[in-house]
Order: C-alpha cells, then structure tokens, then sequence
C-alpha cells in the first residue's frame, strides 16, 4: 500500500495461501489492511489426511498396495510428507469408534493441531471473508469416490492397524468416511463448520464438482473472484 492511494488490499489464498494470508493478519501484520479475504480450498480447519500418515505408516496393507509418483501411498509412506502434514491436523472431532468421538485418545500420540490457536483468535471486524469449495471430487482417490476423507472410523481402520486386511478388499468408503469436499480438503474446513467465531462470517460458495487441483482454471471460479473483487 506503501506509496499508493490506497488504504486496503483484498487477497486470494488458494489452498494453504489462505492460512499464510490468516497467519499474517492474527500476527497484525494485515490488521485493518485487508478488505476483502477469499478463501480457494484453504483448510482452515485442517484435514483428517494430515493424521493418516502417522497412524498408518509401515503397516503391511499400505506397504502392499501398489505405488506411484504422488499418489495417497506414496503420501502416506513419507516420512518428510507426514511431518509438513502435521500443520494441518484437524482442529474438529475427526477419530469415531462407531458413534463416538475419540479424537482426544489421539491427543498423546500426535501434536496439538496447530490450527486451533489461529482458529480461536477470531476474524478482523474489518475484514469480509468469502470461501469457495467443491462438494464432489467427481472422481476415485484410492476407490474413494465422491468426497474426501472427513472424518475416520477406527471400527473399520483396525484390520489396517493390525495389519490382517488384504489390500484387495479395502474399502475406503467403510474404512475411511467421508464427506463433502474437493478430494482433498473437507468443505467444512474451508467455510469453518465448526467455528462459531468464522462460521457465520464467511460467505460460502459451494461449486459442486471439481478437484482441489482445479481453483485457479475453473471459468465460474474466476468469474465469481472478479465480481467480489470488483464491488
């Protein structure tokens, strides 16, 4: 803004921007200088994704289904990729046995999401929010079709756990729940579900299918951003 006749910005945080662009603000850096803030798949309350890799790395089952360049596997299976993933532990119930959440059993074994302190600081007054998020994939990650990881049931993880089930039979859509979201990231993180503070801030754009991959080449998505942008 510096040497401008301007005295605010409006930002786009595709994915994990919007948490750069977040992190900012609480730290005052943007406060009272960002007009408008808009979320393309930001996982602002993180992803169960993030917690698999830790959980799961080394048993039989995964060390048995066959691998390739980026896929869920490989992600799974890196050491390196789960430590950056921790970033994004879920700040929401995201571990059931049947009905029950147990999320807090997990609490010892993996750090506090890192999310959770940002989450609580609460959006600027000043600033309008917007979010946009695909519902449906609209294509198989690892046999699971049409959402994305949202929550896990242990009930059905144990024969991964333990290592008795054969890959062959792996369900992720009775292993692995799942909801609205972009394949990747769960649509109530983006428009922050579970957030009383930011819930009722952000104007929610639901685009159906698509990928999180897709954001920045979707026409509707480019088209909406130039309207909010342009007001």
């Amino acid at each position: 803004l510096r040497g401008t006749p301007f005295t605010k910005v409006d930002i786009v945080g595709y994915s994990m921007g919007g948490l750069v662009a977040r992190s900012y603000m609480a730290e005052g850096g943007g406060a009272g200088r960002v007009r408008t803030l808009v979320f393309l798949g930001t996982p602002n309350e993180g992803t169960p994704l993030a917690v698999l890799p830790g959980l799961l790395r080394g048993t039989p089952p995964l060390e048995g289904i066959p691998r390739g360049a980026d896929t869920l596997v490989d992600l799974l299976l890196d050491t390196d990729a789960a430590a950056a993933l921790e970033n994004f532990i879920p700040t929401y119930e995201w571990a059931f046995l049947g009905p029950v959440p147990v999320s807090a059993l997990f609490s010892a074994l993996l750090p506090a999401p890192p999310l959770a302190a940002l989450n609580a600081a609460g959006p600027d007054p000043e600033t309008t929010y917007h979010a946009f998020c695909y519902r449906d994939a609209g294509s198989d990650l690892l046999g699971l079709s049409a959402g994305t990881i949202d929550t896990v049931d242990f009930i059905h993880m144990a024969s991964l756990a333990t290592g008795s089930l054969d890959p062959a039979k792996f369900d992720p859509s009775e292993d692995l729940r799942t909801g609205p979201g972009d394949g990747v990231v769960p649509m109530r993180s983006v428009f922050m579900t579970d957030e009383p503070k930011w819930r009722d801030r952000i104007h929610t754009r639901d685009l159906g299918t698509g990928t999180h991959a897709g954001y920045l080449l979707d026409p509707d998505v480019l088209l909406d951003l130039a309207e909010i942008l342009s007001r």
